[in-house]
């Protein structure tokens, strides 16, 4: 059974989606590609005490990650298409999700995604080290080399070289892994942490560099 509750917050209107006891579902009032509302049921506040007591928590800044069930299937569209491609052509579905979603991410291979983008490492929950012990098997990492947010905006070429380094011996080991920086690079980067960054997934990020390095003994 579905049902549904809209609640305000500091960002408008937000409408949370439980399917079965579980919650499914949140959209915002300008939510891209919004389902139709006459397919989430019944409007009551019933069984969304837990969710609306942590989203205000997290909007008045007294938390950081949620404590929910969640069954984050994707629209029933979303699986058809995605089963589709599989289906007919062989091609791997590549999903672009930022934030911190490591509790959606076995709903996601689940529901057919293959490669993950930008893979936001400063983002909760998204600790490189957990998610390849866990994930790199069933997923592609396509980012996660560089965090935009601090590093290449804070730190020097140097401490960006080593970055990348770090990021790629984590996360290229066993393959699975396209370098990328974590979504775009942003305005206020100073170009040379740019070069610093492409220089270190040159010398560092292919994969016979990164068996040479296996060969000599250096610790991944």
């Amino acid at each position: 059974m579905r049902t549904h509750s809209i609640i305000d917050s500091p960002v408008g209107e937000l409408t949370l989606v439980n399917t079965d006891g579980v919650l499914s579902a949140l959209y915002m009032e300008v939510h891209a590609r919004r389902p139709d509302q006459a397919g989430f049921g019944e409007r009551t506040r019933t069984g969304f005490e837990q969710a609306t007591e942590q989203l205000a928590e997290y909007f008045g800044g007294q938390r950081t990650q949620f404590a929910l069930p969640l069954a984050p299937l994707g629209s029933e569209f979303q699986q058809q298409v995605w089963q589709f491609v599989k289906a007919c052509s062989g091609l791997p579905v590549f999903l672009h999700c930022c934030g911190g979603i490591y509790p959606l991410i076995p709903d996601l291979i689940e529901a057919g995604v293959d490669i993950l983008n930008p893979v936001q490492i400063s983002a909760v929950g998204m600790d490189p080290v957990r998610l390849k012990a866990e994930f790199g098997r069933d997923l592609v990492f396509w980012g996660g080399g560089a965090d935009t947010q601090h590093v290449l905006t804070e730190a020097t070429p140097a401490q960006v070289a080593d970055h990348v380094r770090r990021q790629i011996d984590i996360l290229a080991p066993g393959g699975g892994f396209v370098f990328n920086q974590v979504h775009n690079i942003q305005a206020n980067v100073p170009p040379e942490n740019i070069v610093a960054m492409l220089d270190a997934a040159l010398a560092y990020g292919t994969y016979d560099s990164i068996r040479e390095r296996v060969q000599v003994g250096e610790t991944l």
